[in-house]
Order: C-alpha cells, then structure tokens, then sequence
C-alpha cells in the first residue's frame, strides 16, 4: 500500500507543492462526492425494493385472507351438502319403509288394499 501510495502521490518525505496538495484534494473530493453518489443511489434501489416486499407482503396476506374465506365457504357447501345427503338417505328409508307396508299389506289381502269379506 505504501508503495501505491508513493507512486500515486509521491513520497511523503518529500515537500509537496501547494499544486499536488491540491490535486490531491481535488481528487479526495471527487472520490467522496463519487462515494455519496454511490450510496444515495444504493439508498434509492433498497427503497425501491422495500416498497416491493411491502407490496408483495400485503399481496401474500390477500391472497391468505381470500384463502381463509374460500376454506371457510367450502367447508359451509360441505356440511350443506353432508346434510343433504343425510335427508335424502332418511327420506329414502321412510319410503322403503312406506312400500314394505304396502307390499305386506298386500300379500295379507290377496293382491288387494283392502280386505275382502
């Protein structure tokens, strides 16, 4: 690094002349104001980028809300639909049992509803 030093700016035993004290700063200044324009635009891209992970932060909490919802809508369609099946099958045994009434009273009448006398 001190030879890169001395090559650059000369030997620091050396008496530099106002003109390289100059340069040299001049050349300080540049490197820094290059720096913060660095830093300011790296600052601008993770702004930017924070607001597209806040973006899509809100978007994935949508999308689990919209989720929630649809989970909660088809559970309700399921139970409806379970319930359903349910009447059915009773109304389905209520007839069965409807038609073995029908079907023993008529093998006790003789092919008739109604007994004969």
């Amino acid at each position: 690094l001190a030879g890169w030093r001395e090559a650059m700016y000369g030997s620091m035993g050396e008496q530099s002349s106002g003109g390289e004290a100059k340069a040299l700063l001049d050349d300080s200044i540049a490197v820094t104001d290059e720096s913060q324009r660095v830093g300011e635009e790296t600052l601008s891209k993770l702004q930017g980028q924070s607001d597209q992970l806040q973006g899509a932060s809100q978007a994935a909490e949508d999308t689990q809300s919209i989720a929630r919802r649809a989970r909660t809508v088809m559970r309700d369609m399921e139970f409806k639909l379970v319930k359903e099946k349910v009447i059915l099958a009773m109304t389905i045994l209520v007839l069965l049992g409807v038609d073995g009434a029908l079907a023993y009273v008529l093998v006790e009448n003789g092919g008739s509803f109604f007994k004969k006398r």
